[in-house]
């Protein structure tokens, strides 16, 4: 398909996610950047390829010379053996979406669409598409309303700053609107805190604050887990904060 052939110049910087701009829109899910060759079946049952060239928990985007219309349904399959990520993918975990949007590419014959899955939660997870997100550290099948808990898994040392006492932690996993992280002090809940992350290898430090919204402990490793909530960042922070989770995305992938 000549679709197949253009596309080679459209997609650029393929397996990377763009956490820059995840930050600048504020959005709470991960979106990562991909190149899956799929086949579709739209409601009458005529079939025809797509590419995915981007995906999440709450959907994907494709690429195809095929118009469609929004609330328009389709089922999604992954072509095994095809694409960038054809290691990740299996034969018959397709998923049914819905078209939310379906744009034309000014330049070309072909479209953009965005989809939302339409299928049960246990198909999601058997999917394709979570073999894909698996590699990232990011799992599929939550609900929409809870975004932001997504985590990407890490094992990073943590300064921490209240008042004036400081001590050190673990981030478990971090996410674009907060972390998981161990510590062996006893912090009291709604506490504010200033965190400070690296510098690690080429980043340089993080620092910020966030908020204690959730405790537990941990009777066997005597540590106390806590869930942190990022407070408001500036545009600074914001950029670190993008380059330390595509980091630690990358890490998941290898």
């Amino acid at each position: 398909m000549d679709f197949l052939i253009k596309f080679k110049s459209f997609i650029k910087g393929e397996g990377a996610m763009d956490l820059r701009q995840l930050m600048k829109e504020k959005r709470f899910f991960p979106r990562i950047r991909c190149a899956v060759e799929t086949k579709c079946t739209d409601h009458l049952g005529e079939e025809f390829s797509a590419i995915a060239v981007e995906a999440s928990i709450y959907g994907m985007r494709i690429y195809t010379d095929r118009k469609m219309r929004p609330e328009q349904k389709i089922f999604v399959e992954a072509v095994p053996g095809k694409g960038i990520f054809s290691g990740a993918v299996t034969a018959g975990s397709g998923l049914r979406m819905k078209v939310i949007w379906c744009k034309k590419k000014p330049t070309t014959h072909d479209y953009l669409a965005g989809l939302h899955y339409e299928d049960s939660k246990k198909n999601l997870q058997a999917s394709w598409v979570a073999d894909l997100l698996s590699l990232y550290g990011i799992s599929v099948g939550l609900s929409p309303q809870k975004r932001r808990k997504i985590r990407i898994p890490a094992d990073l040392p943590l300064g921490i700053s209240i008042a004036l006492r400081t001590f050190t932690g673990t981030i478990i996993d971090m996410g674009a609107g907060g972390m998981l992280i161990s510590s062996d002090m006893n912090i009291h809940m709604k506490e504010t805190l200033t965190f400070r992350i690296g510098p690690l290898g080429n980043l340089e430090q993080f620092t910020a604050e966030g908020r204690i919204i959730h405790e537990r402990y941990v009777q066997s490793t005597r540590k106390w887990i806590y869930g942190v909530l990022f407070l408001e960042m500036n545009e600074k922070q914001q950029h670190i904060l993008g380059n330390y989770l595509t980091a630690l995305c990358t890490e998941q992938r290898e």
